[in-house]
C-alpha cells in the first residue's frame, strides 16, 4: 500500500477527521467531481456501496482496478454502487487514459470523503451494506474484502423493492425483483393506486411505482452520461431500458432515443471512432516498460515496432474517417507520447 496522498485530498482528511463524531456510514460519504463512468445516485440507502481510494502513482491500485472492473460487472444489476476515488494530484485526463485501457466502465471520481478514512494508505476500500453501515474498511487486495462484498449481497434485499413487507403488490415486487415486464408492473401498479381500498393499499402501490420510476432514470442518466464517453455502452443501456420497460411510456420515450442516435452522423461516428480507439488502447496496455537483458531488448523492440505501426494504422483511419469526434482527439493525445501524429 502507497503512503501520503496528494496535499488536496490530505487537506481533506484533515476536515473529516476533525468530525470524527460522524457515524461510519454511507450517508457521510461525499465525492468530488464525476471523472467518468455512470454518475453516483441521489440515494445510496438500501443498495451495497464500493468506494476505493486509489492513485495512478500506486502499483498495488492498478492491481485492483481490474478486480474491482470484475466486481462490478458482476454485481451493477444487483443495484451496486461502486466509485474509484482519485486521491493523487494527477490530471483528468491522464487518469482517465488510465482506466480507458484498462477498460474500466466503473464510476471514477476526483476524490472523496469519508468517515474514517485516515489517509495514511492506497489503495483503500469502503464497504457499505444495504443499511447503509460499513461492513470493511482495508486494502482491497485482501481476500476479507471479496468475502465481505459477497455477503453483503447475500443478505440485502432487491435495491428497488426494498424488504418489503408486500400485501398488496407481492406479485409486482417479485416482477420487480426478477426485473421482469416492468413496463407490464408498472401500469398494475398505477391501476392499483387508482383503485386502491385503503390509504396502506394506495401507499404500497405508489412507493413500488417510485421507485421503478427512480430506478428508469438513473439508468437514463447513465445512458446519457455514456453517449460522450462510452457510445456503445449509451446504446446497451437505452435497449435494456427499451427492453425492461416494455409497452410502457419509459420504453417508448427509450425507443426514440436509439432512433435518434441511429439518425445522428456525429453520434454514429463516435461509436465508429470508440470502437477503434478500444482496439488502440488495448495495444497502449501492451506496451511495457524496456526489459534488461539483451535479447530480451532486441525482442520488445521488434514486437514495439509492430504495435507502433498498429497503433499509427489506427490513429490514421481515425484522421481520415472520424478526426472531429471527442475519441480521436483522446486517442490522439494518448499516442503522442510514441510520436504518432506529431
Amino acid at each position: 500500500m502507497l503512503k501520503i496522498r496528494s496535499s488536496i485530498v490530505l487537506l481533506s482528511i484533515i476536515f473529516i477527521s476533525a468530525g470524527a463524531g460522524l457515524a461510519s456510514d454511507v450517508t457521510g460519504v461525499s465525492f468530488g467531481a464525476r471523472w467518468g463512468g455512470p454518475p453516483v445516485p441521489a440515494r445510496l440507502e438500501g443498495r451495497v456501496v464500493i468506494v476505493e481510494q486509489w492513485g495512478y502513482n500506486c502499483g498495488p491500485c492498478r492491481t485492483s482496478l481490474p478486480h474491482m472492473q470484475e466486481l462490478w460487472e458482476n454485481h451493477r444489476e444487483q443495484g451496486l454502487v461502486l466509485v474509484g476515488a482519485h486521491s493523487q494530484q494527477v490530471p483528468q485526463e491522464q487518469v482517465m487514459q488510465l482506466c480507458s485501457e484498462k477498460g474500466l466502465t466503473f464510476t471514477i471520481v476526483n476524490g472523496a470523503r469519508v468517515p474514517g478514512d485516515t489517509g495514511n494508505t492506497i489503495p483503500q476500500a469502503f464497504v457499505y451494506d444495504h443499511t447503509g453501515s460499513i461492513v470493511f474498511n482495508g486494502n482491497p487486495l485482501d481476500a476479507k474484502f471479496g468475502e465481505a462484498v459477497e455477503t453483503a449481497f447475500r443478505n440485502a434485499p432487491d435495491f428497488i423493492t426494498g424488504a418489503g413487507p408486500f400485501d398488496s403488490c407481492r406479485a409486482e415486487a417479485q416482477n420487480i425483483a426478477r426485473r421482469a415486464n416492468l413496463g407490464r408492473t408498472l401500469g398494475d401498479l398505477e391501476e392499483k393506486i387508482e383503485k386502491a381500498r385503503d390509504d396502506a393499499e394506495r401507499a404500497e402501490a405508489e412507493g413500488l411505482r417510485d421507485r421503478l420510476v427512480e430506478y428508469s432514470e438513473e439508468l437514463f442518466a447513465m445512458a446519457l452520461a455514456f453517449e460522450s464517453e462510452n457510445p456503445t455502452a449509451s446504446l446497451e443501456v437505452y435497449n435494456r431500458i427499451k427492453t425492461l420497460f416494455s409497452r410502457s411510456e419509459i420504453g417508448e420515450r427509450a425507443d426514440e432515443r436509439i432512433k435518434e442516435l441511429r439518425d445522428d452522423e456525429a453520434f454514429q461516428n463516435e461509436v465508429t471512432a470508440y470502437s477503434l480507439v478500444q482496439q488502440g488502447m488495448a495495444i497502449v496496455g501492451e506496451i511495457g516498460p524496456m526489459p534488461q537483458g539483451e535479447q530480451d531488448r532486441a525482442r520488445f523492440m521488434q514486437r514495439r515496432g509492430a504495435q507502433l505501426q498498429s497503433l499509427n494504422q489506427i490513429y490514421q483511419r481515425l484522421q481520415r474517417d472520424c478526426a472531429d469526434t471527442n475519441s480521436a482527439r483522446r486517442f490522439q493525445r494518448a499516442v503522442s507520447q510514441y510520436g504518432i501524429g506529431q
